[in-house]
């Protein structure tokens, strides 16, 4: 197969998206469900309201082979209570998931990364269904509700707090807790993959983890309580790593948080008393303009302190849109679907604006199915690619077109369904599959003259991997 020039979107660029990054839980044979996990916005440490807001990433927590689940921690400087395990202005996603009334008939699911997803009831099913993807579903059971993806994991959450997790396999693990507090989340009939201890005042004093799957020693991450902001100051761990916050006010008793992490590099961030929203980070002075309050996210602009330059952020989350404008003028304008179907969340368009001209930077668009059927790009020095899918009424790929060249082409036997040929139009070679008794294939690499260029026979597990990699397009 002929390669393509690759387009990659700037790092800067895929922080703009605001998009779910997802982390899994996986296992063998089992679908891959998303764990959204929170981001950062318009800045390295504000959320898309203009709150300040540090994510420290401290490790994934292992329940045995290919199980994993996110640790982080986040300080906050929005009024909310305070973190059961770490006290005010934090909150660990994976252990403060839960679920709430926002009105009647809408919940607010908060998921184990810290993504927010909101249930609309069907009185019609009674049934509690995702506000626009068909892939999340949940029950209310006494206490108990139970949150499904696809019908394939299970999420219950006791009187509004995560309590357990169930894998398509009938993996199951468990928060287990001494009231709000999380004291240790073990896989069922299994040790505890990680435990908490306290000190006398209530809060955390230390993380301790297991032995990972291949029986590598346990880890363990500390952490110091500052009495006079009623929370954690530090944190110490994996790899020596330590994390210091130093909180003090100013004149007008706004907060100021010194940060530093041996991880990345300190910031200096301030924000009003009153609002909670930011107004320094040591770079920038931000301005944060409410705009509306359904599920419309503010107008937020920073003036840099060195140039005076300004830049402004403004996400959308109903419409799926995204307008910045950066500090050298050029506007950028970005789209998500968010209609429910297989591709809600996805970038179908990415454009710029610089000195009055409009460029498409990326342009998607998909079929019913969710499959990509278009996918135009610009690069930075005016180069365009457009490649182009087809499939069949099975939905299966058959063809992938590069700037209007076809680049290759399968061929799928009518009576079976199984992948027979692909042909690769522009290097003159085709790749035949020949079935053998026994569940075995010849492959076979062939010139289009009939010369070979190699023979191999496949087992049976080895021609199902083979298929799957070609009938995808990356």
């Amino acid at each position: 197969m002929v390669a393509d020039p690759s387009y990659t979107l700037p790092i800067g660029l895929l922080a703009t998206f605001f998009a779910w990054v997802s982390l899994s839980l996986c296992e063998a044979a089992a679908p891959i469900i998303p764990i959204y996990e929170e981001g950062n916005t318009f800045g390295n440490y504000l959320d898309a309201n203009g709150y300040v807001a540090p994510i420290f990433h401290l490790i994934q927590v292992q329940f045995g082979e290919s199980f994993t689940l996110p640790l982080s921690v986040n300080f906050s400087s929005a009024i909310r209570p305070p973190s059961p395990e770490f006290g005010q202005g934090w909150e660990c996603p994976l252990f403060d998931a839960k679920i709430v009334d926002v009105q009647q008939n809408e919940k607010k699911v908060e998921t184990l990364g810290g993504k927010t997803l909101f249930l609309i009831y069907d009185p019609r099913t009674n049934c509690w269904k995702h506000f626009y993807s068909n892939h999340w579903s949940g029950q209310v059971k006494g206490p108990d509700f139970v949150l499904s993806y696809d019908n394939a994991w299970t999420f219950t959450y006791h009187n509004g707090l995560i309590s357990s997790l169930t894998s398509p396999g009938g993996r199951v693990i468990h928060w287990n807790r001494d009231g709000e507090k999380v004291v240790s989340l073990s896989e069922e009939g299994k040790e505890p993959s990680l435990e908490m201890v306290y000190d006398k005042l209530g809060f955390a004093k230390q993380i301790v983890l297991g032995p990972d799957h291949a029986g590598l020693s346990s880890v363990n991450f500390n952490f110091t309580a500052d009495l006079i902001y009623a929370g954690i100051s530090k944190i110490e761990g994996f790899q020596g790593r330590v994390i210091n916050l130093d909180r003090t006010t100013d004149k007008k008793l706004n907060p100021i948080l010194n940060l530093s992490d041996t991880r990345g590099p300190g910031a200096k961030l301030m924000w009003d008393a009153k609002t909670g929203k930011i107004l320094s980070d040591g770079r920038y002075s931000y301005s944060i303009a409410e705009v509306s309050s359904d599920r419309t996210y503010p107008r937020m602009s920073r003036t840099s302190l060195v140039d005076g330059k300004t830049e402004t952020f403004y996400f959308d989350e109903k419409h799926g849109t995204t307008d910045q404008t950066l500090a050298d003028g050029t506007i950028r304008h970005i789209e998500m679907i968010v209609a429910p179907g297989p591709n809600y969340k996805a970038i179908r368009l990415v454009q710029e604006t610089r000195h009055g001209k409009t460029v498409d930077i990326l342009r998607r668009a998909f079929d019913d199915h969710g499959n990509t059927i278009l996918d135009s790009s610009t690069l930075p020095s005016g180069i365009h690619m457009v490649k182009q899918y087809t499939y069949d009424n099975a939905n299966r790929a058959v063809s992938y077109i590069f700037n209007g060249k076809e680049i290759w082409h399968n061929i799928y036997d009518p009576q079976t369904g199984d992948l027979r040929e692909r042909d690769l139009i522009s290097q003159n070679v085709k790749i035949a599959f020949d079935s053998l008794p026994g569940g075995e294939v010849n492959e076979s690499i062939e010139k289009k003259d009939g010369g070979i260029i190699s023979r191999q026979t496949l087992d049976e597990n080895a021609w199902q991997k083979q298929c799957a990699s070609l009938e995808k397009f990356y």
